[in-house]
């Protein structure tokens, strides 16, 4: 078990690095075209807007459905929430997202 994690981690890592340096945007391709997502860095982290024909239609600073206010650790993490937002919307779903979801993506809930 803790070995799966320690390879999970590495990959989402790996993943991050890898986009990181390939797109220094803070504009990613988002899994739908009739959103866009762009993250920002906030104090402590990072968070992500989604935006509706050029207009903000959510924004986030903060992990959601967790406790306190949390920014994402990184701009992957911000970035991966809010694709699962859109596929969500893209399903006429509500844009809700659970503490399961957020670890099926890999979002570090723990500081």
């Amino acid at each position: 078990m803790k070995n799966r994690f320690l390879i999970i981690s590495f990959v989402i890592l790996l993943t991050t690095i890898i986009v990181f340096f390939i797109n220094k945007s803070n504009t990613f391709e988002p899994a739908s075209k009739s959103y866009s997502i762009e993250t920002f860095k906030i104090d402590d982290g990072w968070g992500y807007k989604i935006l509706k024909d050029d207009k903000i239609f959510i924004k986030q600073n903060f992990i959601p459905a967790v406790k306190g206010n949390r920014p994402f650790v990184s701009e992957m993490e911000a970035y991966n929430t809010a694709n699962l937002v859109i596929i969500r919307l893209d399903q006429n779903k509500l844009p809700t997202i659970t503490i399961a979801e957020l670890n099926s993506i890999g979002v570090t809930l723990l500081n």
